[in-house]
């Protein structure tokens, strides 16, 4: 006796089991033999995984291996059950049949108080073919390598994209697949040799020129496609070792090909089939409002069947269920398994579903493909981000908090034209802007620099990357459970048969093993070992050869049943349709789905099918397989929620000073202004919104550069005589130079896209600011006196503040405060109680030793006017004093708006934040607080005079 490890894919609860000489014990879709041919230390590393062991021993897992079998289950069984007494090999449609048989008959056995018993051989037709071919090269009848799907779609795309005459815009990687799906199509249909004496379109002559060089390079290197494999082993029939008898559970239908190999092989051994399954069933359609009204009405169904029945085995069929998983799953996690949403929770699910998700859209290899990419080519802003974050790397627990901080607070403050960033530009942001070390993400970033990407084999890559995953530490510091096992074991799994392409031998660029791996992990499904929970979710194909207690058939609509098909673009209509294709011929396509249905409802003593009648864009009608069901409105249940009550909170208190003093800049007081609640999220919380990462400079970093600009204009040209008195070429280039001076500051890779973009963003600060300051040639005398004048430690009734003045003038009758604004600036946002802008009220309000003669705003708006407008103390101190000044003396104005702010300081002191927009929607438009604001807008109204007065302005 042998005891088996769990990863080897043997059923649960098989503890112990003979080896017959002759018999194989099942690896995922490998027979044991193929571990021959695998790396001794990933040998060991399966049969030595204590972890995995442990997690394979949990008493949840334990309930459910030794849940008795029901009446409904033996039933149908009883037929496998005698064949299999008899010796016979089961063949089945698909692997989850063969699995459920597999755990079937495990259950049998421990039901008659077995404890030791010998494997059933219960194959899946794939599974056995390959068997079949595995036997041929031992026993020396074959030499030709059967290709696995990757090699196959890798010589696909080399001869794609080596065809000169092809002409169009797609790929050699996207249509690769579309090649290897007509070639599957003709050699099941057994169309192969019809296909020169049909007329042909260009994509179609494309093709067979492609089918001739893919035929060539077999002969020649002596391969064989899986496609061809049924008519090898038509050819070698003489030399097949076959059992006893076989016999065929869970096929909708064979293909041409499979026919035409099992009348051939029944002269040699005997095949039969299981009787259909004639279970006599209540079913019924059921039709629901909307789409959501249909999806909680299913899940609230298959809750109560599960409450009331534990032991029953319930399946839940969605048609297309790879696009509605994330729905389905929401709504069964909700509804079904609330517990499943609770922190900590280590409860079991009830329900699992039967179909993988891509391994590409599983975290950790997200973060493992970003990393490999980042070995070439700079990552997006949003992508280096994640992986700072990321768990999956090394350091993520000892460097969590520095790694956030830096990426809120250094990595999206940065001014990029493209939002990429290379390891080896984030790595000298890393060194200068980042006071805290971040020793573990530099050594990261050192292994992504250290990788070459030079070409080599992909027997070469496959160790490249092992190595750069190592040394990055991924995929973390933290342990891994069961399901991070499988995991990282399917991904082992990935790069062991990456090298497999090495078949035809050469090395290959970086690029080409990149997009070999990425289609890789996209096309390979990705589930957790099955517990056989009593709730399955599976498509319609998944369901053959298997019974349950109840059926669920969700979205039943004539869009979504039968599954629409089409006619493959490659191969000629005429072909498809006398060779009986999917999608070529309607009749066929129906009877399939009317085979199909038919199963299904047969399947259960109970089976409820369920559409909706509308949805976004109309009205839905029932697929007509199940309008000869009785019809039953379906109504959910409303959404229950546990009773609360509710205690009112007096939250008006002021929240307590923290100690030490409180600083900030004049934005405290704007906050302040506009809504309490803002002013103490960012000021006290500390907390804003990441900066948008979109392609080219954003709002806020072109309203930076221009004030760089003129800050570098005016710190070389300090008064207006020297500007007027100026040439124009000198003029223009000191222009030119301030904004070379201002553009140093902005990360731009030197990509043809950057230097373009750049280019243009140069022109049009140039003409821009050419524009302004002939306007400022136009004023009365002044003399620049600061520019980016900046105070620190200014002390402003309770807080101390760092301010810093745009631009300071001095004139005859005083100062001349300027802010510059690229975007829309009003001066009547100065006034009220409650200022939109008090920066330059704040400013002049300071004690100065000269009179502030004036406040303006500087507006540059690129296709607007051009003007400085504002308050002033005299008659022509600004070109445009503005109509909203008050009448009274411009020192009454000063002092007024010092008292305003300073109330407004004593209140953001004092903890005020209740939520009170100034005037909403306006205020709230682009507030960065509203996922912790308590707002509710429909207690708030518009302020339409302002509105109104804001569109005749």
């Amino acid at each position: 006796m042998l005891r088996l490890h769990p990863y080897l894919g043997v059923a649960p609860g098989w503890h112990r089991t003979r080896l017959h000489p002759n018999e194989h014990v099942r690896w995922g879709p490998r027979p044991f033999s193929a571990l021959r041919t695998l790396p001794a230390k990933r040998v060991l590393r399966y049969a030595q995984d204590d972890k995995i062991q442990k997690a394979f021993s949990t008493d949840e897992h334990r309930q459910q291996r030794c849940r008795k079998p029901s009446k409904l289950e033996r039933v149908p069984f009883t037929v496998i059950l005698e064949a299999l007494q008899r010796g016979a090999t089961i063949l089945t449609g698909n692997q989850r049949a063969a699995r459920s048989l597999s755990r079937e008959y495990a259950r049998h056995q421990r039901a008659q108080g077995l404890r030791v018993w010998q494997s059933p051989v219960i194959l899946p037709w794939s599974a056995w073919t390959h068997t079949l071919w595995q036997q041929l090269l031992v026993d020396g009848h074959e030499h030709r390598l059967l290709l696995n799907p990757w090699q196959e779609s890798e010589l696909w795309r080399r001869i794609i994209a080596d065809d000169e005459r092809l002409s169009t815009l797609q790929s050699a990687d996207s249509l690769a697949p579309l090649a290897q799906r007509a070639h599957t199509l003709m050699h099941r249909h057994r169309a192969r040799r019809n296909l020169e004496v049909h007329n042909l379109n260009a994509d179609q002559q494309a093709f067979l020129r492609w089918l001739h060089a893919f035929e060539r390079t077999c002969r020649a290197d002596a391969c064989l496609s899986s496609a061809e494999l049924e008519s090898a082993l038509l050819a070698k029939a003489g030399e097949l070792r076959l059992a006893r008898e076989y016999l065929l559970h869970g096929f909708d239908g064979l293909t041409p090909a499979q026919r035409v190999l099992l009348h051939t092989l029944r002269a040699q051994t005997t095949f039969s089939e299981t009787p259909p399954i004639a279970i006599t069933a209540h079913a019924s359609l059921h039709a629901a409002n909307s789409p959501d009204d249909e999806l909680r009405y299913l899940a609230q169904q298959v809750r109560d069947r599960h409450a009331a029945e534990p032991s029953a085995r319930i399946a839940v069929i969605v048609p297309d269920l790879q696009s509605q998983r994330s729905i389905v799953e929401r709504a069964f996690r909700n509804t079904v398994a609330p517990w499943l949403n609770r922190v900590g929770n280590t409860a079991p699910a009830p329900f699992e579903f039967t179909l993988g998700t891509p391994l590409s859209q599983q975290p950790a290899i997200v973060a493992a493909l970003r990393l490999i990419r980042w070995i070439n080519r700079p990552l997006a802003l949003d992508e280096v981000s994640s992986l700072l974050r990321s768990p999956f790397l090394k350091g993520a627990e000892e460097e969590l908090l520095a790694r956030a901080d830096f990426d809120a607070r250094v990595l999206h403050e940065q001014a990029l034209v493209e939002p990429t960033l290379s390891a080896d530009r984030l790595l000298s942001l890393i060194r200068t802007r980042h006071a805290p070390r971040l020793d573990r993400l530099e050594e990261v970033l050192h292994a992504i620099r250290r990788t070459s990407t030079r070409a080599r084999s992909f027997s070469q890559w496959s160790t490249s990357l092992r190595a750069l995953l190592e040394a990055c530490g991924w995929p973390g510091d933290r342990s891994l459970d069961s399901a991070g096992f499988q995991l990282m074991e399917r991904w082992q799994d990935l790069l062991d048969d990456l090298t497999s392409l090495d078949f035809t031998g050469g090395t290959y660029s970086f690029s080409h093993m990149l997009g070999a791996l990425e289609q890789a992990a996209h096309s390979t499904l990705f589930s957790l070992r099955s517990l056989d929970a009593p709730i399955q979710i599976m498509g319609a194909l998944e369901s053959s050869g298997s019974t349950f207690d109840a059926i669920f058939f969700l979205n039943a609509t004539n869009t979504a049943w039968p599954a629409p098909v089409s006619a493959h673009p490659l191969l000629p209509f005429a072909l498809q349709r006398i060779n009986a294709m999917p999608g070529a011929d309607a009749a066929t396509d129906i009877a399939q789905a009317q085979r199909i249905t038919g199963r299904i409802l047969s399947s259960a003593p109970t089976v409820v099918v369920t559409y909706a009648r509308e949805f976004a864009e109309g009205e839905q009608l029932p697929s007509p397989l199940f309008t000869h069901l009785p019809q039953i409105d379906a109504m959910p249940q409303p959404i229950s929620s546990p009773d609360v009550k509710l205690e009112p909170v007096d939250d008006t208190e002021a929240i307590p000073v923290p100690h030490g003093t409180l600083r900030g800049g004049s934005s405290l007081l704007r906050n302040q202004a506009a809504c309490a609640f803002r002013a103490f999220a960012e000021g006290r919380l500390h907390t804003r919104a990441i900066n948008d990462d979109s392609p080219g400079l954003t709002p806020r970093s072109r309203g930076n550069v221009t004030h760089a600009v003129l800050e570098h204009f005016w710190k070389d040209t300090v008064s207006q005589a020297a500007l007027k008195s100026m040439p124009a070429a000198e003029l223009a280039a000191r222009v030119d130079q301030a904004i070379d001076d201002a553009f140093a500051q902005i990360a731009a890779d030197a990509s043809s896209w950057n230097r373009a973009y750049l280019s243009v963003q140069r022109e049009r600060l140039r003409k821009l600011v050419l524009q302004w300051l002939e306007y400022e040639k136009k004023r009365c005398d002044f003399t620049v006196a600061g520019v980016e004048e900046k105070r620190e430690n200014v002390a402003f009734g309770p807080l101390e503040l760092t301010l810093r003045a745009d631009r300071i003038d001095r004139t005859e009758e005083g100062l001349v405060l300027i802010d510059y604004k690229t975007g829309q600036a009003k001066p009547k946002s100065w006034l009220g109680d409650r200022p939109d802008e008090p920066q330059l009220p704040l400013y002049a309000s300071l004690p100065t030793e000269e009179p502030v003669a004036a406040i303006a705003f500087a507006t540059l708006r690129a296709g607007k006017e051009l003007q400085l407008a504002g308050f002033q103390s005299a008659v022509r101190v600004l070109p445009r004093p503005d109509k909203h000044q008050p009448k009274e003396p411009f020192e009454k104005t000063l002092a007024r708006w010092k008292d305003v702010l300073l109330r407004l300081a004593e209140e953001f002191y004092a903890g005020h934040a209740e939520v009170n927009p100034k005037n909403y929607p306006a205020t709230c438009e682009f507030c960065e607080q509203r996922l912790l604001c308590r707002l509710n807008p429909a207690n708030l109204d518009r302020d339409d005079e302002d509105a109104a007065e804001d569109e005749d302005e």
